[in-house]
């Protein structure tokens, strides 16, 4: 997450190749699409035992905060709006990755995963970096 979310990369371009990677290893067998083991193992587990629950729960944790951190930094940037709430927006990056495990699982062809990953980066990048980000890129 950290190399697909990397500061040097625009916004949407490092949602995208992260979404993407995450595919790759969701789709890495052909016979069955494996998804996530946080989203679809340890999810079901967690109902169970107490361990793997506290594990489940801070391994979400965490990825939120790593959406978070970058979406802070695209505020601050201009790369999304300054009005955008980071924290709203990391909650849904991260159930776009989960939704992509789960769906990965359930039959969805990685075609159609990909285009929604597409639309839900389109999404939460705000259609596109800010006004402010535009004329800082023109300036260049």
């Amino acid at each position: 997450m950290t190399e697909a979310l990397a500061d040097d990369l625009p916004l949407a371009t490092g949602l995208q190749r992260l979404y993407d990677r995450a595919l790759a290893l969701y789709f890495a067998d052909a016979e069955a699409p494996l998804g996530c083991f946080l989203i679809g193992t340890a999810a079901t587990e967690a109902a169970r035992d107490a361990e793997v629950r506290k594990k489940l729960g801070s391994g979400l944790r965490e990825l939120t905060r790593t959406f978070d951190a970058r979406l802070r930094l695209a505020r601050k940037t201009g790369e999304i709006a300054s009005d955008s709430n980071p924290a709203l927006l990391a909650e849904l990056a991260a159930a776009v990755l989960f939704a992509l495990a789960l769906r990965s699982r359930a039959g969805d062809s990685r075609a159609s995963l990909r285009a929604f990953s597409r639309q839900a980066v389109q999404m939460l990048c705000g259609g596109g970096p800010s006004k402010r980000a535009r004329a800082r890129r023109a300036s260049r």
